[in-house]
């Protein structure tokens, strides 16, 4: 401070050097003035009037230069006076903004805190939440399927509605939280736009049907089918913005379109549209519709409920993957919601279709509903079909007409049910009444069907019939399986049988193949019982080399693979399966779904880095199991049957990533694609706080089958003798790693058939011998293990003998 105050302004400093140098030039020139003067008056002889005046000549110079000087340095100090005020003002100042920027700093590391800590604490909330939601929509589920009045059944449906949308509302809060701290993250995995819409637009299909709304959804056909990106957040934002619109729709129609807006050589830009008939949005709630918690209609006597958590939600995900979101309405005229997302391309390609089959074949379409015209016109042409179009019986009538006379009749018909003047029932009984016309094979497309349809509607005359929304995968495969021809990847169905979405998937499943790897004898009994009642065909195998050699020897469709089994695990047997050079087996990218009593976190993430493409948790819930087995299926059959027709051939494995090309769908808000169940995955201080026989449990795995259960338990009961004997061994010879080995089969077994508290034990055994080495607290356990058994065995061959 004193060093800056003491350095001269340049201007200042300037003008004090000119004062001072002025001073002595004027000194000096009045001394050459005084003594010119004086030697001129000696000369004259006029000293006495030349002395005053040569005086008077240096003094007047003398004072105005000295006035000067006094005047410049007065200036000077005062200038140095005030810049001292100023750097001292400034040096205040500057001490204030460091003391608000470390003030700042503190409340932003505070803030960061609190708002980290308000996420953990929401996400922990939605967790313990979840548990009893999941309980409660189970038991809901179960009440419905069981014997009740109108009145009962009406009130069980609320209550299941209300903890749908309640679960829902939890799964926002989390979502939102994870935003707002910039904890999301968005997936990269490879995956099938195609099935993946299909998914989506089959869970809304009854939805369509119970407000009487048509509802389309479809993919242009240059959508690439594979492409790389979050499956599950693209599936989010669908879902909140279609269901929106059918909360705001109460007649007319919801639509789901997708088209390609862009493309290069890595990315394309996917554009989606949403729209309804419903009430529209006012132009004054438009502006805000995007902000959290905030709707269009903020009232408290508002007919739609909701936080407003959705939009603002998509708009983040959106933005996420490098789209924009917006939309287009009119109020009472219904709106149009668009998002964009960028996807990478894939290198996996869907497998080939039977083009064959149907690629010429000229086809009607009638349906009154433009933007059904126009999706199912797409479609059939991307298949290389000749597609006509019309929008009313009697049209449909004259096109038919005019196709005979020409000698080009149509060989299928594709009617839509609801029609003006002219239901679609009634145009297939003129058509098939009609000689000239009757050859035409007829698909009627109809909202979700009632019971008694299938015979109503072959009588009318029809071959096939589907419900909306029409996956594109059932069309192809319908149309491919009237036709016929001889692809022997298309089954061709007798015309004498009407084909339906449900005879497709039964089709679907006897054609498929799945192979299952598991150790477990009483495991293996339940995977093939549930899978059978599935109407699945499976073979069984005890561990990695032996599935690696079930796998090179026939063709398979999916594996299901424990990941615990003796000689080659499930991770070892994966990798080898995936790297085509060490093994031959027919297909290298064959879906593998992991099957494992560990439920922890980061399990789901080392399947995936081991090239499994999904995760199930023991015990194995019915419903779980079916969802993934068709997810996966389905989605590698592209429309028919990719089963190889010729000698062992091997498919070229993706470079795409760990999972081999394959997509992961999380089924959770967090992104899980696992049942992450507290009975799997909580280490429990003592068995006492679960139950010895969830006989209940175990019927609801066995869907009611009571002669498998007879079975299942009669199995087990042996198979834990023999495994109690060999953890005794194994403890005996102080072999921990063993023993831990053994007490993971026994967990997984108890836990499949019921035996909690059992499963419970074996667990913290688990842990003691196989992760910890604890050869102390193994022994210890190891009495309550038979204690445990005893108490279940006691109370099932009770059960099995009644």
């Amino acid at each position: 401070m004193r060093n800056s105050v003491s350095q001269r302004p340049a201007t200042s400093d300037s003008q004090f050097h000119v004062a001072k140098s002025g001073l002595w030039f004027g000194f000096w020139s009045a001394l050459i003035l005084v003594l010119a003067g004086t030697g001129f008056a000696v000369t004259l002889n006029l000293i006495p009037i030349a002395v005053p005046i040569s005086l008077a000549l240096v003094a007047i110079p003398m004072a105005v230069l000295t006035l000067t000087y006094e005047h410049e340095r007065s200036r000077r100090f005062k200038a140095e006076a005030n810049i001292h005020s100023v750097l001292e003002e400034s040096e205040r100042i500057n001490a204030q903004l460091r003391k608000q920027t470390a003030f700042a700093n503190s409340m932003a590391r505070e803030a960061e805190n609190a708002n980290k800590a308000k996420s953990e604490f929401l996400a922990n909330m939605s967790h313990e939440i979840r548990t009893p939601m999941n309980g409660v929509l189970g038991m809901l589920s179960l009440l419905e399927d069981t014997h009740l009045n109108n009145e009962q059944q009406s009130f069980a449906s609320v209550a299941k509605n209300s903890a749908e949308s309640l679960l829902t509302l939890i799964n926002d809060i989390l979502d939102f939280s994870k935003i707002e701290a910039r904890k999301m993250k968005i997936e990269e995995i490879d995956f099938d736009i195609r099935s993946m819409l299909e998914d989506f637009a089959s869970t809304l299909a009854f939805r369509a049907n119970d407000r009487a709304l048509e509802f389309i959804c479809g993919l242009a056909p240059d959508v690439p089918a594979f492409v790389k990106g979050d499956p599950g957040r693209l599936r989010q934002i669908l879902t909140n913005l279609a269901g929106n619109a059918f909360k705001f729709t109460r007649k007319g129609e919801v639509s789901v379109r997708g088209r390609l807006v862009d493309e290069d050589v890595e990315t394309v830009t996917v554009e989606f549209h949403v729209k309804d008939s419903g009430i529209g949005i006012p132009k004054e709630s438009q502006e805000k519709l995007f902000e959290s918690f905030t709707q269009a209609d903020g009232s408290t006597t508002r007919l739609y409920g909701g936080t407003g958590l959705g939009l603002s939600i998509s708009k983040q995900l959106a933005e996420m993957m490098g789209g924009k979101i917006g939309f287009e309405s009119e109020e009472g005229k219904g709106a149009d919601f668009w998002f964009t997302a960028r996807l990478k391309r894939s290198e996996k390609l869907p497998e080939p279709r039977a083009m064959g089959n149907i690629a010429g074949v000229r086809a009607l379409i009638v349906d009154d509903n433009q933007s059904n015209l126009d999706l199912t016109e797409s479609l059939l042409n991307s298949w290389g079909m000749i597609v006509t179009i019309t929008q009313s019986g009697p049209e449909a009538l004259q096109a038919m007409y005019d196709a005979v006379d020409n000698g080009l009749p149509y060989r299928l018909v594709l009617i839509d049910m609801r029609m003006p003047h002219m239901t679609g029932e009634t145009l297939g009984k003129i058509i098939k009444e009609d000689s000239r016309l009757s050859e035409a094979r007829l698909v009627l497309m109809t909202d979700v069907g009632r019971r008694g349809d299938a015979g109503t509607f072959k009588s009318a005359g029809f071959s096939a019939y589907l419900t909306k929304p029409v996956l594109q995968s059932d069309l192809y495969v319908c149309l491919a399986q009237l036709i016929g021809g001889a692809d022997e990847k298309v089954v061709v169905k007798p015309a004498r049988d009407l084909i339906t979405r449900h005879s497709i998937a039964e089709d679907r499943k006897a054609r498929l193949k799945i192979l299952l790897a598991e150790d477990n004898l009483t495991n293996q009994k339940v995977a093939l019982g549930l899978l059978k009642k599935l109407g699945y065909r499976a073979d069984a195998v005890s561990d990695g080399e032996e599935a690696i050699k079930a796998l090179e020897s026939r063709y398979y469709d999916l594996v299901l693979m424990d990941v615990q089994m003796p000689r080659l695990d499930g991770y070892g047997a994966t990798r080898r399966i995936r790297d085509a050079s060490r093994t031959s087996v027919f297909d290298p990218n064959i879906p593998i779904v992991a099957m494992t009593a560990h439920a922890m976190e980061g399990d789901r993430q080392k399947c995936l880095e081991h090239g499994m493409d999904d995760y199930v948790s023991k015990p194995i819930d019915p419903a779980r199991l079916e969802e993934v087995v068709t997810r996966w299926l389905y989605r590698s059959q592209s429309f028919v049957t990719r089963r190889p027709t010729g000698a062992k051939t091997l498919h070229k494995k993706s470079t795409a990533g760990a999972t081999g090309g394959a997509a992961v769908l999380p089924a959770t808000a967090e992104g899980q694609s696992c049942d992450t169940s507290p009975r799997s995955s909580s280490v429990v201080p003592a068995a006492a706080a679960f139950s010895v026989f969830d006989r209940d449990g175990l019927m609801d795995r066995l869907m009611g089958d009571e002669t498998l259960f007879q079975t299942i338990v009669a199995e087990y009961l042996v198979d834990m003798d023999n495994q109690l004997n060999e953890l005794s061994k194994a403890v005996a010879d102080q072999d921990v790693v063993e023993a831990g080995k053994i007490a993971h089969r026994i967990k997984g077994a108890s836990a499949n058939v019921g035996g909690d508290a059992l499963a419970q034990v074996a667990f913290q055994l688990e842990e003691a011998g196989e992760r910890k080495g604890d050869l102390q607290r193994v022994g210890q356990l190891l009495p309550l293990i038979t204690h445990e058994f005893n108490q279940l065995k006691a109370i099932m061959q009770k059960e099995v003998n009644q």
